[in-house]
């Protein structure tokens, strides 16, 4: 460059050359295709949970701590509050991988919890025998 600070026809038809060469080349156009790509990708899949995230939110914290006092009575110090959110990640670790294992499939305990849990919000009038096996018969109560 020219003292002064001016281009030249000279030197900007050089520049003008480099920049067309570039423009011409193949992995300028794959890294530019590519990046969009991944760029479209992230907008359009960015947003759902993969499900192999864990995340400790405040709902998680207000559960333990509500458990903690409930069980001892007192607030628990910074270092119990770790020990709260570590073992229930561990937890959500184990129940995660049990069912990525199936180990859910074919156990009848879990079912009968399953049956146990979902029989109050489904029909609250329904009670499981107490001496059949599994609470697979509901019975309507007495007065429903």
């Amino acid at each position: 460059m020219p003292r002064g600070g001016r281009l030249t026809s000279a030197g900007l038809g050089a520049l003008t050359a480099a920049w067309q060469r570039w423009l011409r080349e193949p992995l300028l156009h794959f890294v530019l295709i590519g990046g969009a790509l991944f760029e479209l990708d992230h907008h359009l899949n960015g947003a759902t949970e993969d499900g192999r995230t864990i995340v400790v939110d405040a709902a998680v914290d207000q559960e333990a701590l509500k458990v903690f006092k409930d069980a001892r009575g007192l607030e628990p110090n910074a270092d119990e509050v770790y020990a709260l959110r570590r073992t229930w990640l561990d937890n959500e670790v184990l129940y995660r991988e049990g069912l990525a294992l199936q180990m859910d499939k074919g156990d009848k305990a879990i079912k009968d919890r399953v049956i146990f849990k979902a029989l109050p919000g489904l029909r609250p009038s329904l009670k499981p025998r107490p001496w059949a096996s599994g609470a697979r018969c509901a019975t309507a109560t007495a007065g429903a």
